[in-house]
């Protein structure tokens, strides 16, 4: 699997000290992002996956903070790299 510098937990760290709320109503929840980690580290294909989102807003910002994620070091499928697709959970609170 692809990583993040510092792994998951400096991931999550990331999301919680940079994701902008949007205006307006404020929301709670989750909002599953999936993305390909190219085999150089850089992420492309950004999407909330269907069903799972919160509303449009907080989509969109979801996505926007993901989209600027740098540094993953690339994944490996049967021991070759490969772009690997993941998810991710950006959750507002």
């Amino acid at each position: 699997m692809p990583q993040y510098p510092g792994g998951i937990e400096a991931l999550n760290h990331y999301i919680r000290k940079n994701l902008k709320r949007p205006k307006g109503k404020r929301l709670s929840g989750q909002v599953l992002v999936s993305f390909t980690v190219l085999q150089n580290g850089s992420i492309t294909g950004v999407h909330v996956k269907p069903g799972n989102g919160l509303d449009p807003r907080h989509d969109v910002a979801a996505v926007e903070l993901i989209s600027n994620l740098k540094g993953f070091e690339g994944g490996k499928l049967d021991g070759q790299p490969d772009d690997i697709e993941i998810a991710h959970p950006v959750v507002f609170r």
